[in-house]
């Protein structure tokens, strides 16, 4: 009877967090933008949906570190994006982490945005003239994919980031 119980505990526990029945989070990578050398914006986003979590699931607890302080108030403005509902900013929370050159270790040699399959997120809050959407789009990752379209406000999932 133990193993039995013991068994089925990580099913109870999933469904009493309203985790869904999508893939896992894991560690790996997610390109969301990519810059080739010498390209200007548009830059494409990767086309692989990654929907990690249900959207009704406890609210996500992300920390930036003091890398994005030149960028925290549209940092916040893109978490903000989805409601407190969904995102609460905590000590301890998936770490969000700025840089001013391109990260090289998401699959590509140059992206500006990365989701490490909900347990970091790198951003390049230059990289783009909405650093804002870019937050916002990777935050986004924790539940949905892509969608078609330039990125915005209007459409923070959209694949290119065309401003």
């Amino acid at each position: 009877m133990r193993r039995l119980v013991l068994a089925a505990l990580p099913v109870l526990v999933a469904s009493m967090l309203g985790i869904s029945d999508a893939p896992a989070a894991d560690a790996t990578p997610v390109l969301h933008a990519q810059v080739a050398a010498g390209e200007q914006p548009p830059v494409e986003l990767d086309t692989e949906p990654v929907v990690k979590f249900s959207p009704d699931a406890a609210p996500i607890a992300w920390s930036m570190s003091s890398s994005c302080s030149p960028w925290a108030s549209v940092i916040r403005q893109g978490a903000g994006y989805w409601g407190g509902s969904r995102l609460v900013e905590r000590a301890g929370g998936v770490p969000v982490r700025c840089q001013t050159s391109y990260i090289t270790n998401c699959g590509v040699p140059r992206a500006v945005g990365c989701n490490y399959g909900g347990t970091a997120i790198a951003l390049m809050p230059n990289g783009t003239g909405s650093p804002g959407v870019l937050a916002a789009h990777e935050f986004g990752h924790f539940w949905y994919g892509h969608s078609q379209g330039c990125a915005s406000w209007n459409n923070v999932m959209g694949t290119p980031m065309c401003n």
